[in-house]
């Protein structure tokens, strides 16, 4: 300590207590002793640079600091529902608090907050190991949260070890907020007490945790931070020290364009931040505690066409609050169709669509179009992205992942961001034809009729999966999402964005009809192609007695995953069929159901037959 005649005041950090006191210590004293006298906390606009003075460690000598976080505003004293453990963080976050949380701070102000204990514990352990630990991911998936839920992990595991372990997270967003000095030191100083620097000689002593969120945030838009920041971290690693780094790929130039690279550093899959389906349930159970059970073939379904991407659960169930619970209170029931058609709506198609994160498809090149395209038809994308640009930015950008099955293949995220492509991609916005299209049975039938007048010839022949066994070797067919594309592309020109394509397309995901069509239409449309699983499609909408016996000793009955949607959904359905002419070359189609639909397409893709029971054709010749 220095030793001149002087009072030093310092502020004391003891996480476990969370209180920040103002300590004044006698600095002409030489012995360890030192008079220490509490006065009342401060204000959090007070700037706690202000409060600690220069001093000389040579020594080697720390003090141990009481923190006390208290956020006021005009109206006085806030209560948290999320407890900063032991960091200060800049009260702007505190005065706006919504429901959903404030704007680019996680769980603030949530309540559907879980605490995800294993993950924590899986990346405490890695910052046991490893000094610096990365975490980088695009935008929209749970590292702010997960960095919040970390402080708060750590500051509960080390309760019991009073002043022994320091825990600090600081977010780089919080530069340019409510400061007049945005230093790299001040920033730090401001919102944990020391410099970035003195925490790293503190780790000397005793283990420090720091956890900084968005560090992006430094690159490109202040050189001096990038430099002091990395500087320390290269060459001042030598305490017991540990960082987690949270950064983004697609909001700003992300951490990994740097040529840096670090000893001793490991880099964590962003895969780790998904949802394991028991953090889901968990979920999805405090849901039901604040507003309303959710049926059980919805949780099936938003579990399938998420597969655990945090930003599009949350993005869903904050959508669900919206339209059926405006008022943030608890409702007693809401209707399974209701729900699932608001699912299958391009209203939450939309919604989905403004998140940060989801795809926007007025920013991808030609390059990436192409291989979302790919992705689209064929479920998946293989190559290695580290020589291929557009699929590198698309990865960044968080548009496709590697595949947990095969690394070389990249997919999309979860079906929902298929289903956000196809719609701003492919959809059109309104009606370009000025057709008229009835409801009912028949204006299904004249939908699609018209819809295949609009059919690409070209783009279909060159979009084709294997060639099956059952088929000649010249004929070339295309896979069943090819159709899907087509059919719905087709059908958005005459009805616009009523017409909403499916998820689907990924572990093993059933999608929940492949195009529905809105009110006041409520039609459903189901696609096969050459004939396979023609009785699966029709037996979701039916209700029948099997073959299996029931408990009871009754034939067991088939319930239709579509049919609690018929009648307030789903007014009128129908199964198509996409067929090459070549399998019924010999005879015509044989149609027994009023609601199946057999369209056999010429080896061009220019001409159509559209066959119904009865014997019913209506052929459409493309030019």
């Amino acid at each position: 300590m220095s030793t001149d005649n002087k009072n030093v005041t310092v502020w004391i950090d003891d996480s476990s207590e969370n209180s920040l006191t103002l300590v004044e210590t006698d600095s002409s004293i030489q012995n360890t002793t030192s008079v220490e006298t509490e006065s009342d906390p401060i204000s959090p606009m007070t700037k706690l640079n202000t409060l600690v003075n220069n001093y000389n460690d040579g020594t080697n000598s720390y003090i141990r600091l009481r923190v006390k976080v208290r956020t006021t505003d005009t109206k006085g004293e806030q209560e948290l529902k999320y407890r900063p453990g032991g960091t200060p963080v800049p009260p702007i976050y505190f005065q706006s608090k919504r429901e959903g949380g404030v704007k680019y701070e996680g769980i603030l102000g949530a309540k559907l907050v879980i605490s995800r204990a294993n993950l924590c514990q899986n990346i405490f352990e890695e910052m046991e190991k490893n000094p610096i630990v990365f975490i980088i991911s695009p935008p929209f998936t749970g590292k702010t949260s997960i960095g919040q839920l970390l402080e708060i992990y750590l500051n509960d595991k080390f309760k019991d070890e009073k002043g022994l372990h320091h825990v600090r997270r600081i977010s780089y967003n919080w530069i340019h907020t409510n400061y007049t000095s945005n230093t790299f030191e001040d920033v730090w100083k401001i919102n944990t007490g020391l410099t970035f620097y003195e925490w790293l000689r503190v780790s000397m002593k005793q283990p420090v945790y720091l956890i900084m969120d968005e560090v992006q945030a430094i690159y490109n838009t202040n050189l001096d931070f990038l430099k002091i920041f990395w500087s320390n971290l290269k060459y001042n690693m030598r305490g017991d020290i540990h960082i987690l780094i949270l950064a983004s790929y697609g909001e700003r130039e992300g951490i990994a364009n740097t040529s840096l690279v670090l000893n001793d550093a490991r880099v964590l899959s962003s895969n780790i931040l998904y949802f394991s389906l028991e953090e889901y349930n968990q979920l999805l159970d405090l849901f039901t505690k604040h507003y309303f059970k959710l049926p059980e073939e919805i949780r099936d379904y938003l579990w399938s066409n998420s597969v655990g991407h945090v930003g599009v659960i949350s993005r869903t169930l904050y959508g669900v609050i919206e339209k059926f619970s405006s008022s943030g209170s608890s409702t007693l029931h809401v209707d399974f169709a209701a729900l699932f058609q608001y699912l299958m709506s391009g209203e939450y198609s939309n919604y989905l669509r403004k998140a940060r994160g989801s795809p926007s498809c007025s920013t991808f090149s030609a390059g990436e179009r192409n291989i979302l395209d790919i992705v689209t038809e064929k479920g998946f994308y293989k190559e290695n992205h580290t020589s291929n640009i557009p699929l590198e930015n698309l990865v960044k950008d968080g548009f496709l992942i590697r595949s947990k099955k095969d690394i070389e293949s990249f997919i999309f995220p979860s079906p929902l961001f298929r289903r956000c492509y196809l719609v701003y991609t492919y959809g059109k916005l309104a009606p370009i034809s000025d057709i008229k299209i009835e409801t009912g049975k028949t204006g299904l039938k004249s939908l699609i009729s018209h819809a295949i007048k609009y059919f690409r010839p070209q783009a279909l022949s060159s979009k084709f999966s294997a060639r099956s066994s059952s088929l000649p070797n010249q004929i070339v067919q295309p896979i069943e999402s090819v159709w899907q594309m087509e059919l719905y592309c087709a059908c958005t020109n005459l009805l616009g964005t009523n017409v909403i394509p499916s998820a689907g397309g990924r572990n093993g995901s059933e999608g929940r009809i492949d195009i529905y069509v809105e009110p006041p239409y409520k039609w459903g449309i189901e696609l096969l192609s050459e004939g396979k699983g023609t009785d699966e499609h029709l037996n979701r909408f039916k209700i029948f007695k099997n073959n299996t016996t029931s408990i009871s000793g009754n034939n067991a009955r088939h319930v239709g995953v579509y049919v609690p949607l018929l009648g307030t959904m789903i007014e009128e359905w129908i199964v198509i069929d996409f067929s090459s002419e070549m399998l019924y070359q010999n005879s015509p189609p044989k149609i027994d159901n009023p609601n199946l639909c057999i369209i056999t397409y010429s080896t061009d893709f220019k001409t159509y037959n559209i066959h119904y029971q009865g014997g019913e054709v209506n052929q459409i010749i493309l030019k």
